[in-house]
């Protein structure tokens, strides 16, 4: 993930959905390894600033993903205060970590979606 363009990680396995009038992107990328994430936060936050900008997104989300722990840490742009109540921890560096998540759709969607038509 290192080596790829930040717009290509957040864009590069996106999906859309709208929901309670809410078009939303939820982006995922695959790692061996969460430790590699950290000196990236920056770059793919202004990336996914941008995606959320560019395509008139009510939010968007990134699940970086590691395949080997079953983990993901999430990155989040404009996302409403429902989403507050993710069942996750929130890291200092403003990522929520999301330990035994791995799955888009059979894990996040599912939440995602029931917040916010909640």
């Amino acid at each position: 993930m290192a080596r790829r363009d930040p717009a290509d990680v957040v864009t590069g396995d996106l999906k859309l959905y709208d929901s309670a009038g809410v078009r939303s992107g939820i982006a995922q990328v695959e790692v061996t390894g969460l430790l590699e994430v950290g000196g990236l936060l920056p770059a793919l936050s202004l990336a996914l600033d941008c995606l959320w900008d560019q395509r008139s997104l009510g939010f968007d989300m990134l699940m970086v993903t590691d395949i080997v722990a079953a983990s993901s840490r999430i990155m989040m742009s404009g996302a409403p205060a429902v989403l507050e109540e993710l069942p996750v921890a929130r890291s200092a560096d403003g990522t929520l970590e999301a330990p035994g998540l791995a799955s888009r759709k059979k894990q996040a969607l599912p939440v995602v979606l029931a917040l916010l038509e909640g």
